[in-house]
């Protein structure tokens, strides 16, 4: 080390440190075993990027109406009607946390850049202190949150996690009144028609925010 602050290691001491190299024909054997497994990760996400595509297409046929479903009987169902979302859904926001009260442990706080499409990552999460939080703010596994400001506003995921967590500030959590069934919300907010009336409500304002009640205020078609 010297006099410096930091730990240095010389070139010397480097060149004398001996590690195991494979010989030429086993480092090839060893190259193609990792690029066959490489390849087939890379065949396996282009075929989940397709299904979701697939997915995203026959979502927008269902409330299209291009795709039609029959009942038990082999009669078509009605047609959809047109409701307010608020109607079947309550969108909960969330809590403003002090990030000078963050500690190193407990319960995660999703923020608003965990929200990813189709998923909630928790990476870099933070955890508040021990003071008592309202229910109505925790994340369950299932629940399906939305950004409400900056530059991902309107993207949704959900929250595939067994582990309970909190909702920050300027995330909005959805929570479907009576029986409803959240894979048939999720397919609501991946409609153009959802999306679009999101970017009007963002457009029409100054900033790229969004409230509860402006996304509980777009109508959808509903089954």
């Amino acid at each position: 080390m010297g006099g410096s602050t930091r730990f240095n290691v010389s070139q010397s001491i480097l060149s004398s440190i001996e590690i195991s190299i494979p010989s030429q024909n086993k480092h090839e054997k060893i190259a193609d075993f990792i690029s066959h497994f490489d390849k087939k990760v890379q065949l396996q996400q282009e075929k989940i990027d397709l299904l979701k595509e697939q997915k995203k297409g026959y979502i927008q046929s269902i409330f299209e109406r291009d795709l039609k479903f029959k009942d038990s009987n082999r009669r078509y169902f009605k047609e959809f009607a047109m409701f307010p979302l608020g109607n079947h859904a309550y969108v909960q926001g969330g809590f403003a946390f002090k990030s000078s009260k963050f500690q190193n442990t407990g319960i995660p706080i999703i923020r608003i850049s965990n929200v990813q499409d189709d998923t909630i990552l928790k990476n870099g999460v933070c955890y508040p202190d021990s003071e008592m939080i309202d229910k109505k703010f925790l994340i369950n596994q299932g629940n399906i949150l939305i950004a409400m400001s900056g530059a991902t506003t309107g993207k949704t995921g959900i929250y595939k996690h067994s582990e309970i967590a909190y909702l920050n500030q300027r995330i909005g959590k959805f929570e479907g009144k009576q029986s409803f069934h959240y894979p048939l919300l999720y397919g609501l907010l991946e409609t153009k028609l959802f999306k679009d009336s999101l970017q009007y409500l963002i457009v029409a304002g100054a900033q790229p925010n969004i409230s509860p009640s402006d996304i509980m205020s777009i109508t959808l078609p509903f089954p």
